[in-house]
C-alpha cells in the first residue's frame, strides 16, 4: 500500500510539473513575440521615431530582462536536468536579442540628443548678428556634435555648411519637438541663483527663436502655458515675489514676465554675485527663556522629612493625597531652578 501511495504521489507531481512547464512555455513564447516585435520596430520604424517613444521601448526592454530572469528561475524548479542545456540555449538567444535591441535603442537616443544640440547650435549661429560668416563657420565647426562634425562641403563656407546641415536636419517635426522639449525640461531651480535664472532665460529665448525660425509664432495662449510651466521651475522665493508683483486679476503679459525674470536676475547678481548666495549653515536653537540648572544634592536628603532618602520614597509623602503632595513637589521644582 505504501508503494502504491508513493507512486500515486509521484504521478501527481509529474502532472503538476507538466502543467507548470506548459504555462512557462507559453510565457516564453509571449516574450519571444515581444522581442520579435521590438526587432521589427528597430529595423523599420525607429529611424523616424520620437525620443519619447524610443525611451518607452527601452524601458520595456529593461522590464523584459527582469521577466526573463524570473522565468529562468521558475524553469529550474520544474524542468528535468536533461532538458536544461537546450532550454538555457533558447533563453540565452532571447537575452542576446534583447541586448542588441537595447544597444540599438540607446544609440538612437544618443543621435536624438545630438540632433537636438546641433539644431540649437545652427539656430544660434543663424540668429547671431555680431559674428561674420567666417566666424560663424568656425563656431559651427567647433560646436557641432556627433556625425555632424564630420560633414564636409565642396566650398568651405558658412552658407554651404548650413545648406548641408539644413538638408540633414530637415525633419521639421523632430526639430520643433526638440525645441519644445528643451523648454519643458530645463532644470528646476531649488535655490535662488542669478546664474540659474540667467541660464533658464537663455534656454527659453534660444528655443523660442528656434521655433520662430520654423515659422511658429507664439500667441496669448502659448504665453499663458509658458508662464505657468516656467513659474513652477523657479525657486520658492522667486515664485512668491512674482505673485506679489501681480497687481491685478488680469492675465499676466509674457513681456512683463520676462522683465520680472531679468530684474530678479539683476537683483540676485547685485546681492550675491553670479554664483548665488552662500549656503546657510544650520545653527543650534538658543532659547532666550529661563536657564535651568540642577543643583547637586550631595546628601540626598528628603525635602519633606530631611532624612536620607528621595522625596518619592518618603513614607510621609506617600501617605498624602494628591492635593497634599502638591506643595512639596512645587518646593522641589523651585529648588531646581536658578
Amino acid at each position: 500500500m505504501e508503494g502504491a501511495g508513493a507512486l500515486e504521489t509521484n504521478e501527481m507531481l509529474s502532472v503538476t510539473f507538466a502543467k507548470k512547464t506548459k504555462t512557462l512555455n507559453r510565457r516564453r513564447g509571449s516574450y519571444k513575440a515581444k522581442i520579435t516585435k521590438l526587432q521589427s520596430f528597430l529595423k523599420d520604424k525607429s529611424s523616424n521615431a520620437e525620443k519619447l517613444l524610443l525611451q518607452s521601448k527601452l524601458d520595456k526592454v529593461s522590464e523584459m530582462y527582469s521577466s526573463m530572469e524570473a522565468l529562468k528561475i521558475e524553469y529550474y524548479e520544474v524542468v528535468e536536468d536533461e532538458q536544461l542545456p537546450n532550454l538555457e540555449l533558447i533563453l540565452e538567444e532571447m537575452e542576446d536579442d534583447l541586448e542588441e535591441i537595447k544597444v540599438g535603442l540607446q544609440t538612437l537616443l544618443l543621435k536624438h540628443d545630438d540632433i537636438s544640440k546641433n539644431v540649437s547650435i545652427c539656430n544660434t549661429a543663424l540668429s547671431n548678428n555680431v559674428l561674420n560668416d567666417t566666424q560663424k563657420l568656425f563656431y559651427l565647426r567647433s560646436a557641432l556634435k556627433g556625425e555632424a562634425r564630420t560633414i564636409e562641403t565642396s566650398e568651405d563656407t558658412f552658407e554651404s555648411l548650413m545648406t548641408v546641415l539644413s538638408k540633414r536636419y530637415e525633419n521639421k517635426r523632430v526639430i520643433i519637438n526638440s525645441h519644445i522639449m528643451n523648454i519643458l525640461n530645463f532644470e528646476k531651480l531649488c535655490i535662488e541663483s542669478s546664474k540659474g535664472l540667467r541660464n533658464s532665460i537663455d534656454v527659453i529665448n534660444k528655443n523660442l527663436r528656434g521655433l520662430k525660425l520654423m515659422d511658429l509664432e507664439t500667441n496669448e495662449l502659448t504665453h499663458q502655458f509658458l508662464i505657468n510651466i516656467i513659474i513652477r521651475k523657479l525657486d520658492i522665493e522667486s515664485q512668491k515675489l512674482y505673485e506679489m508683483s501681480l497687481t491685478s486679476t488680469e492675465l499676466p503679459k509674457w513681456e512683463m514676465f520676462l522683465e520680472f525674470l531679468q530684474n530678479r536676475t539683476q537683483i540676485l547678481e547685485n546681492l550675491h554675485g553670479v554664483q548665488g548666495p552662500p549656503l546657510k549653515l544650520k545653527t543650534p536653537f538658543l532659547s532666550k527663556g529661563k536657564s535651568f540648572i540642577v543643583k547637586s544634592n550631595n546628601n540626598n536628603n528628603c525635602l519633606l522629612c530631611k532624612t536620607s532618602h528621595r522625596l518619592y520614597d518618603c513614607t510621609l509623602f506617600l501617605k498624602m493625597n494628591p492635593l497634599q503632595r502638591f506643595n512639596p513637589i512645587k518646593n522641589m521644582d523651585s529648588a531646581l531652578i536658578v
